[in-house]
């Protein structure tokens, strides 16, 4: 079975909806890549999935203003791990921190692939884990960062085929975000037989 994702964005800081039928436009059902690009070339990416796309977006921002997420430098070095103690501290150096935390929000882009309502049958987790394989593999070859750090469960394998490849469409996109994406998922079909996945792979 052939899975086609056309992909959109970037949303973010400085060019989220606020119209409410945007909004409600957006609260749909979607893989997702969380991109932050820091100086001179270093590229930090996550997968993500949600069956409430906008909600999702702004559960990864509200994480990340409340100090419960890590910030990077503009070299993408990690400054503050989110761990209780150095939130405190943070709080007590808002001034300092504050400046790292608006560059932080400030970059964090979002594509994303809406996933009708067939992909919700148990593909929605195998898309978002294989998405989640090839830019790890990827991330080892070409020397970017991917930031997730669980496994995706698979809670239900679809029944009606034995192999899936998910196609990347990316012509909706502008000509630079075209390139990131190719950087992060490759030109090819990301390709697996279901068999496969009992084996623990991807």
């Amino acid at each position: 079975m052939a899975i086609t994702l056309t992909w959109f964005g970037p949303l973010g800081p400085g060019n989220l909806p606020t119209d409410l039928d945007e909004i409600a436009g957006l609260d749909v059902a979607a893989v997702y890549l969380r991109v932050k690009v820091y100086q001179p070339c270093r590229v930090v990416a996550y997968v993500g999935q949600t069956t409430q796309l906008i909600s999702r977006i702004d559960q990864h921002l509200t994480r990340l203003v409340g100090l419960t997420h890590l910030l990077r430098n503009d070299t993408g070095e990690t400054i503050y791990d989110a761990a209780f103690d150095a939130r405190l501290a943070a709080f007590n150096q808002l001034e300092r921190i504050s400046v790292a935390l608006i560059s932080e929000v400030e970059r964090m882009q979002f594509y994303y692939a809406p996933c009708n309502d067939t992909f919700l049958d148990g593909y929605l987790d195998l898309i978002e884990r294989l998405l989640k394989a090839r830019i790890e593999d990827r991330a080892v070859r070409i020397g970017f960062t991917c930031e997730n750090r669980n496994a995706v469960p698979l809670r239900q394998l679809p029944e009606d085929t034995d192999r899936v490849a998910v196609v990347n469409e990316i012509g909706d996109l502008g000509v630079a975000d075209q390139e990131q994406l190719r950087l992060l998922l490759g030109e090819d079909p990301i390709e697996i037989a279901l068999p496969e996945l009992e084996n623990g792979a991807p």
